[in-house]
């Protein structure tokens, strides 16, 4: 604080203090009789103590300034301290590398005074070796003079080596092409060896099958001759019966041909015989369908299935599992719009304008044709088994896959209509196979039994009652189509578990 700050605050106390200060009144009065001066400076006082608080204030409003000023000047000097700190850290960073940089150099000059060392005594010893060298060179001029009078006789030699070395070169050359040629040939016999192993394995393999095949066909020609011989018998006997019934010729040739149709159908046939059959007259079906799925977008299906062509009733059908159909029972309020179906078989091809499902089993599709749609396409029409019990095995057929086989089957009393296959002695030509729905199933004798509605029951084709039949079409009654499937769907939900 300033000198004559101090003085101020000090003569203000004084005033301060002569302010409070009260003197009796006789005192007074004399003393201000005695003196007028006295009076007047009383008076003046008040005047001056005034002057003397604005002075005060003055003072104090720049002592308030001049601490500001030292504040600030503080906040600075403190700011600049912490800064040449900072300084100071970074240059005893520096410091610290820069001694450990020294350190390193030092190492570094240590290891190169050492190397410099290795270098000179080295370099001494190079010295004494090139001193050596010298003698040796001296040695050596002597000795390749004498060299010199020998080069000239081996240049001869070496001319004549050189010419022995390029025959040895143009024969190796030719050596080795042969050796290419030979690794060629080689490498296509390997090939061929290969090839021929192969076809040796695979014809190995088709011997073992025909082999299997042989011992099936001659159990199977025995049969057959046995039947052949028993067929024989009855034909010596009925052209006895026809010498003695001469004046009946009509009725005995509708008789035999009666008896030939019945000794026909008793036949046994081999597996494969069906099989092959089936081969020679599959159908092949394209159906479509056009509905709207559930947020609206229309949606097209198209199935491609296989079948073949029956008769049963008088009427031609074929005959194909739901599962080659484009349509589909559920949903059942699915608005089919158009629907078609084509039978194809080689080049010709048909449409069919309906289809209808069976009306006990809605998972069994017959398709009606005409005799004329039956020609185009040529295939065989089977005929169908009206008597299942007359038949113990079946020859399971594999509709859109490549297999069949044979199995025992049994009526089911509990599902008339079905017959139930033996699922233990299912058998193929080269081993076990398991049918599955859509398969077709037919008698020993090549007659039509059914359709495999699931993995172990055969719905018969004996007798067809349908529900109201799909018309085929661009434009179709979607409610008429949809009451259909509510009636399917409901004759599915109440067939017994095994059915389903």
């Amino acid at each position: 604080m300033n000198r004559s700050i101090l003085l101020v605050i000090c003569d203000f106390l004084i005033l301060t203090l002569l302010s409070f200060v009260q003197f009796d009144s006789t005192s007074t009065e004399s003393a201000s009789t005695a003196d007028p001066r006295t009076h007047t400076a009383v008076q003046v006082s008040a005047p001056a103590m005034t002057n003397m608080v604005a002075t005060l204030a003055m003072a104090l409003e720049l002592e308030r300034q001049q601490r500001a000023v030292l504040t600030n000047a503080l906040v600075t000097s403190r700011a600049e301290l912490e800064r040449k700190l900072q300084q100071l850290a970074e240059r005893e960073l520096n410091l610290s590398n820069a001694q450990q940089r020294l350190t390193v150099s030092e190492t570094e000059a240590r290891r190169l005074a050492e190397e410099r060392a290795q270098l000179e005594k080295t370099q001494s010893e190079a010295l004494a070796s090139v001193q050596s060298l010298q003698k040796a060179f001296e040695t050596t001029r002597q000795g390749s003079e004498n060299l010199q009078a020998r080069l000239s006789d081996s240049t001869r030699e070496a001319a004549e080596a050189k010419a022995r070395l390029e025959m040895m070169q143009m024969e190796l050359a030719r050596r080795q092409q042969e050796t290419q040629e030979m690794n060629q040939r080689m490498a296509k016999l390997n090939e061929a060896a290969e090839a021929l192993k192969n076809e040796k394995q695979q014809l190995l393999v088709d011997l073992r099958q025909t082999e299997v095949e042989a011992r099936h066909a001659r159990s199977e020609v025995s049969n057959l001759n046995e039947r052949l011989s028993a067929v024989n018998q009855e034909k010596a006997q009925l052209a006895a019966t026809a010498a003695q019934l001469a004046t009946n010729v009509g009725s005995l040739a509708e008789k035999s041909s009666a008896i030939q149709e019945t000794i026909e159908r008793q036949i046994r046939l081999p597996a494969n015989t069906i099989y092959g059959d089936f081969i020679s007259n599959r159908v092949e079906t394209l159906m479509t369908g056009t509905t709207r799925g559930g947020l609206g977008q229309e949606l097209n299906r198209d199935r491609k299935g296989a079948c073949v062509l029956m008769k049963s009733g008088g009427n031609l059908f074929a005959v194909i599992h739901l599962e080659s159909a484009a349509i589909r029972i559920w949903p059942p309020d699915a608005p089919w719009s158009a629907l078609g179906v084509e039978l194809r078989r080689g080049n010709a091809k048909i449409a069919a304008s309906q289809f209808a499902m069976l009306k006990d089993d809605p998972r069994v599709i017959v398709i009606p044709i005409s005799p004329g749609d039956a020609e185009v396409l040529g295939a065989r029409v089977y005929e169908v088994a009206t008597d299942p019990t007359q038949f113990a095995e079946a020859v399971v057929v594999g509709a859109e896959e490549r297999y069949y086989g044979e199995t025992a089957y049994q009526l089911s009393a509990e599902s008339p209509g079905y017959i139930e296959m033996e699922r233990s002695t299912f058998r193929r030509l080269l081993g076990e196979f398991s049918p599955k729905k859509g398969d077709l199933v037919f008698t020993r004798t090549g007659l039509l039994l059914g359709v495999m509605v699931n993995g172990d029951r055969c719905r018969l084709v004996d007798k067809i009652e349908t529900l109201q039949a799909f018309r085929c079409g661009s434009q179709l009654n979607v409610s008429q189509n949809s009451h259909i499937l509510r009636t399917a769907f409901a004759i599915l939900e109440k067939q017994p578990y095994p059915l389903r």
